[in-house]
């Protein structure tokens, strides 16, 4: 993989994470709104709805375009530490805080040790996390994906089927499970395993704004479609990360990354303890008008991104290796 092309990843994974702190910080039940504002915030939250496909579908390309020299036993390894550990851990440390919110704050009572063990393992307890969890489940299972992707021909018949048998299903069911996201994280696999020297070896640095702006056009359609319908925006969760990797390519030629842009896998984990903090802010700042609500799609999420980068590097020079452990080594 050449410079350029690890430079776009880097840039794509941050603007990804910062679409995620929209989604789960941005909550228009916080302000004052009228119709209009829904409809933009309805328009803003399918945009950001397209980040989670696309991590899975990066996830799977930078996977399997080197997965041939890779052993079972040193993958599970390698991913029970890069991601089982730190979602453990990140779920252990929001256990206090959320059964403290659930004493104090519902007027509930502490969960019992078999309640407290199925929350950490379901990530109950920090509920973003899903994403983490089905990731390393994948992976468990990807001799089975590799043997599959060696029917060459068969293989993208297999991703149709998938596609059509969760539109039957429900393009809402399950969608925290394995089975929901495999279409988009399958694709990925595929073009990583049998076309991985066209998108991660390209020579060529040059632009090409023309394939940049047939993929926003298309890519607007497909939000369009998705407002208000459900099947079209489980279709555009599926096909969006190619158009999300296409117009990408802006960021192929700017400067190397800044050490805060490459931790995305650490503001993805702690957004959800910072959220009310960020939410809090800009209420006293900006407050609760209509406009302050759709100004909010990128406030909030703009302060808990200030919050966690700075929590972040101080983490990191305060206790690096507790930091490295966290975050599955991405130091």
């Amino acid at each position: 993989m050449n410079k350029k092309v690890s430079n776009k990843i880097v840039y794509l994974n941050f603007i990804l994470a910062f679409l995620i702190l929209n989604l789960h910080s941005a909550y228009m039940e916080l302000f004052d709104t009228n119709n209009t504002v829904l409809v933009i915030n309805q328009f803003v939250r399918i945009v950001c709805n397209m980040a989670v496909p696309t991590f899975f579908f990066v996830s799977a390309m930078l996977f399997y375009r080197s997965c041939k020299r890779k052993r079972y036993k040193e993958v599970i390894i390698a991913k029970t530490r890069s991601l089982l550990i730190p979602y453990l851990c990140w779920n252990i440390i929001c256990f206090p805080l959320k059964e403290m919110k659930n004493v104090f704050g519902g007027g509930g009572t502490i969960a019992s040790v078999p309640e407290i063990i199925w929350n950490i393992l379901s990530s109950s307890y920090d509920p973003v996390l899903w994403f983490i969890r089905v990731l390393f489940i994948y992976f468990l299972f990807y001799p089975v994906n590799v043997c599959l992707l060696n029917k060459k021909k068969i293989y993208p018949f297999l991703i149709v089927v998938i596609f059509f048998i969760n539109i039957y299903i429900g393009p809402k069911a399950g969608y925290a499970t394995c089975r929901y996201w495999l279409p988009v994280y399958m694709l990925g696999a595929y073009i990583g395993y049998w076309h991985h020297d066209r998108v991660f070896d390209v020579k060529e640095t040059k632009i090409k704004y023309m394939n940049i702006a047939a993929a926003v056009a298309l890519q607007i359609v497909l939000f369009i479609w998705a407002m208000n319908n459900n099947y079209g925006l489980f279709v555009c969760r599926m096909i969006s990360p190619i158009f999300y990797w296409v117009i990408a390519d802006i960021f192929q030629n700017l400067r190397h990354p800044l050490w805060v842009m490459k931790q995305s896998f650490f503001y993805y984990c702690t957004q959800m303890i910072f959220s009310i903090v960020a939410q809090k802010i800009y209420l006293v700042i900006f407050g609760k008008s209509a406009i302050s609500a759709i100004v909010s799609n990128v406030g909030i999420p703009f302060i808990l991104m200030l919050i966690l980068m700075c929590v972040a590097l101080t983490f990191c020079k305060v206790w690096p290796k507790g930091y490295a452990f966290l975050t599955g080594g991405r130091t």
